[in-house]
């Protein structure tokens, strides 16, 4: 949900900086989360697919203007909340089990070392065709 207002914000090239502007942004931000039969997450946004353009390295690095937005959060936290009603659901995210669902009946708290996540993000860049410097990546 942060990567996909953060990519519409970037295709409007607005201020990310700008947190009353962001959050504007997400009232009226239409994004569809699907579980795909082959049990990946598609994201489409105001119709359009954008799985794979909200892993671009450039939303990556600015997803934390959204993330530490409190409008944006507050509605984001009530969406992903208002999901979790509806159905059981399996979310990551390092708030799920402590802010977004904090009465979760099973938490499972993961944690791979920076090596690691960096190493993941490079494989899943390259593997979408992205030709990336692995010095390049950032610290994520």
């Amino acid at each position: 949900m942060y990567r996909a207002l953060t990519l519409k914000a970037l295709r409007f090239k607005m201020d990310l900086s700008d947190e009353e502007a962001l959050t504007t942004l997400a009232v009226i931000q239409r994004s569809v989360l699907r579980k795909c039969l082959s049990g990946s997450l598609n994201v489409t946004l105001d119709g359009e697919d954008v799985s794979v353009a909200i892993r671009a390295t450039e939303v990556t690095n600015n997803t934390f203007y959204a993330a530490r937005t409190p409008g944006v959060r507050t509605l984001m936290v009530a969406w992903q909340r208002a999901i979790g009603q509806i159905r059981s659901i399996v979310t990551d995210g390092r708030d799920q089990g402590t802010v977004v669902f904090t009465d979760a009946r099973f938490k499972f708290y993961v944690d791979a070392d920076v090596e690691e996540r960096v190493q993941r993000r490079f494989r899943e860049l390259t593997a979408a065709g992205k030709t990336v410097d692995l010095d390049q990546l950032p610290l994520i």
